[in-house]
């Protein structure tokens, strides 16, 4: 549901999964009665360390502490700049069209209607 990459101090970085049950659990731990969307709509360190802590510890990839997981690893998210564009568009699958494309218009020689004499 959330993949997060954990670089331990003394390590090589892998990337964890936190799934719907430790997400149910940070939900049943964190004060604030804080959900799953507010966790994903207005994220911040405290939350995805704490996310990242049980991930870890349910599969077995950390067995320290929450602080000791604070204090020898460092956690990151895919930022919201990693994300593709959902309003650009990808190339189109169809063949582009073999009619010639209309020229554009030269504008308008003369003087504007401001700038007339009357």
């Amino acid at each position: 549901m959330i993949t997060l990459t954990v670089t331990p101090d003394n390590g090589e970085p892998f990337e964890v999964t936190a799934t719907a049950r430790d997400l149910l659990s940070w939900e049943r731990t964190t004060k604030g009665n804080k959900s799953f969307v507010d966790l994903i709509n207005d994220p911040n360190l405290v939350d995805l360390y704490r996310v990242a802590h049980l991930a870890c510890w349910r599969q077995g990839l950390f067995t320290g502490t929450q602080k000791e997981f604070e204090d020898s690893c460092e956690v990151t998210g895919q930022a919201e700049d990693d994300d593709p564009d959902p309003t650009q568009s990808g190339a189109s699958p169809e063949p582009s069209s073999d009619l010639p494309s209309e020229p554009a218009s030269a504008p308008r020689s003369g003087r504007k209607k401001a700038n007339a004499q009357s």
